[in-house]
């Protein structure tokens, strides 16, 4: 829920960036580093180092024998220690790449994800998200940049049919609630069992406040 896609924040040699905003629990991405060159045509091989996050939950598989290329698995991250006992905390899982050609190790590159920090949320067993609360009392006032993501109202609960597929979800804001298709249209008017018989496209714009950041307002599309 945004005013565009805005996951991916930066792709440059030295860095990659993504912003963690939609409700997959894991993450995967190949990273290759198969372009680096020695000057001195010297044979390369690769580190790579989780820097920050759980390295316990974070998988890096190499798919070649020099690890210049690599498959990364990272799942959702909440606010943390920076390490063990450290009063700072971070919201980021940053994987570093040191290059060594046998004498000296490169500055490294880095794979860097970010986990917004101004929503609480919930994934059972299998991973499946359960719950994205966007208005958590304490979570929810924590400052996010308006340029990453914007400010939302309400809490969604997920809810999956017998055979473990998305249903849809129920929206609330205080005790307004409404209910989504899975394929995120609201529903207008239910059957006696519950399930859907109308429902209307939606969508989402950045509306300004007086002295305040953005608030993101869900819209019903015109017809």
């Amino acid at each position: 829920f945004d005013v565009a896609p805005r996951e991916r924040y930066i792709d440059s040699p030295c860095a990659i960036g993504r912003i963690a905003k939609s409700t997959q629990h894991v993450r995967r991405m190949v990273v290759s580093a198969e372009a680096s060159k020695d000057v001195n045509g010297l044979p390369l091989t690769f580190r790579w180092r989780v820097l920050r996050g759980d390295a316990d939950r974070i998988t890096v598989k190499k798919l070649n024998d020099a690890g210049s290329k690599v498959e990364l698995l990272v799942p959702y991250h909440q606010r943390r220690p920076i390490m063990p006992g450290s009063a700072m905390q971070s919201n980021r899982v940053d994987i570093g790449v040191f290059v060594d050609n046998g004498h000296h190790y490169s500055a490294p590159g880095f794979v860097c994800f970010y986990f917004l920090d101004n929503q609480v949320r919930r994934y059972d067993e299998q991973g499946r998200i359960r719950m994205v609360d966007y208005a958590h009392p304490e979570a929810g006032r924590n400052y996010v940049d308006p340029l990453i993501d914007t400010k939302k109202n309400w809490r969604d609960e997920y809810l999956y049919d017998e055979e473990g597929k998305l249903a849809g979800w129920k929206r609330m804001r205080g005790e307004q609630m409404q209910w989504f298709t899975a394929d995120g249209r609201l529903v207008t008017q239910s059957d006696d069992a519950g399930r859907p018989i109308k429902s209307v496209a939606v969508r989402y714009i950045a509306q300004r406040r007086n002295n305040a950041t953005p608030r993101l307002v869900q819209q019903v599309v015109p017809d």
